[in-house]
């Protein structure tokens, strides 16, 4: 069991934490067998017996922490887990990391420190946010780049697609997000809308809300770190580290979950720990727009949940290997790593229907997956940072804010030698693609 603190940063990421408190308060309180070992992963015991959560909601305006301190679990927190602005940054990487966001990092440096001193051993900071969003890219790094000497960092990454509707320069603080996970963070999940909408809409949701949204990344962070809360290893974080990461660099991750949707009939069995196994490879199942099948598979570790016998795992695993969905990079010699989930009675009903739908299946699992699907993301966005640096758009509003000039075409750079390393192992993207740009 390691702690951890948990930081939703910018508006979607205290969106998507809100959620996630939300879940592991109800699993808390729904489970009467949840230990106290197991409950100070999230939380901590103060002086009057009362559990609080290990976490911050940080943004550079009051929108999102508002809702969150009129909410039904409003109750749980106290101004310690807080940092709020009022200017915002109006989707400015620059604003995020120089100005606005600057001014609040005394009062998240203490406000960290006070949850950092309540924990028993060192924590893993857990860090979500928007690439895209100004405080999301911006204040996201800024703390990371604070705190790396400090914490192991562990980033959950939210894309929008590029052909979302929204500001142009976006692109400019996921390019600079992304440089920033890949430097400081152990190693970084990403994900995007486009695909969860796809998933939500497999799951009987026509037109999800950002709330839908939202839920689904939070459920599916509850399920990746379920191993951690749950399972019997001490130290679930490190061994992924270990297992997951041939080198510091290749270090960008996945998710996926299966099944993401079935309907019981009279001569439909529910899918077989094998049949899980495989839909979890798939690129449909994935939480990144992914169209290569043949994408270059790292190393995976896949967690499963309900009525899975140790047997079943173990040869639906080399049932996998010898299907044609396996696509393993020899080069890393990683393979696929196993959990079984053994989860409290109570800790499967919760009041949302997404949660209770996903956590209610008669056997499932989740993966986390590095693989050339996680940089496909960071290739998109490098193609639209490409086309607007070359007019310079947008360029103004960052150096005014404390950028240099020379940030941008160092940053692109790093992205091209990111490339490069994957494709040094053995795992090509895009061939035919040009990295270069004026």
């Amino acid at each position: 069991m390691t702690e951890v603190i948990t930081l939703g940063i910018g508006g979607a990421g205290v969106s998507v934490c809100h959620n996630l408190w939300d879940h592991y308060i109800q699993e808390r309180d729904n489970n009467q067998e949840y230990e106290k070992y197991k409950q100070a992963v999230n939380f901590h015991e103060d002086s009057a017996g009362s559990y609080v959560p290990r976490g911050l909601f940080i943004d550079t305006d009051p929108t999102g922490t508002d809702l969150v301190q009129e909410s039904a679990i409003k109750h749980w927190f106290n101004d310690d887990h807080y940092s709020t602005g009022s200017d915002g940054t109006g989707t400015n990487y620059g604003e995020g990391r120089y100005t606005s966001g600057r001014e609040q990092m005394p009062e998240i440096q203490d406000k960290l420190r006070k949850q950092a001193e309540s924990c028993d051993s060192s924590p893993i900071v857990f860090m979500i946010a928007s690439s895209g969003g100004g405080t999301g890219s911006g204040l996201s790094d800024l703390i990371c780049q604070d705190i790396n000497d400090d914490f192991k960092i562990i980033r959950y990454n939210i894309y929008q697609p590029p052909n979302t509707i929204g500001p142009a320069n976006e692109c400019f603080n996921s390019i600079y997000s992304s440089w920033f996970s890949q430097e400081f963070a152990k190693f970084s999940i990403n994900i995007d809308n486009e695909q969860c909408t796809n998933i939500l809409n497999r799951l009987g949701i026509s037109d999800p809300t950002y709330d839908d949204i939202n839920t689904l990344i939070s459920t599916n962070i509850s399920m990746v770190t379920a191993g951690n809360r749950f399972g019997s290893n001490n130290s679930y974080f490190a061994s992924l580290e270990t297992s997951m990461i041939p080198y510091p660099r290749i270090n960008f991750m996945t998710s996926s979950f299966a099944p993401w949707e079935y309907t019981p009939t009279a001569t439909k069995e529910f899918p077989s720990v094998s049949d899980i196994t495989e839909d979890l490879f798939k690129c449909s199942n994935s939480l990144i727009s992914t169209s290569s099948q043949e994408s270059k598979i790292i190393a995976t570790n896949i967690s499963y949940f309900g009525d899975v016998q140790t047997d079943d795992i173990k040869s639906s695993v080399e049932n996998f290997r010898n299907s044609e969905l396996n696509t393993f990079c020899d080069a890393t010699n990683k393979g696929i790593g196993t959990t079984k989930v053994e989860l409290g009675e109570g800790c499967t009903r919760f009041s949302n229907k997404i949660t209770d739908t996903l956590y209610n299946m008669k056997r499932s699992a989740c993966i986390l997956m590095s693989s050339q699907r996680a940089i496909e993301i960071l290739e998109r966005v490098s193609k639209t940072f490409d086309k607007l640096y070359h007019s310079r758009a947008y360029v103004f509003t960052y150096v005014g804010v404390g950028f240099e000039s020379g940030e941008f075409s160092e940053c692109r750079e790093c992205h091209a030698a990111t490339i490069k390393d994957y494709e040094e192992l053995g795992i090509t993207i895009s061939e035919g693609d040009d990295d270069s740009f004026d």
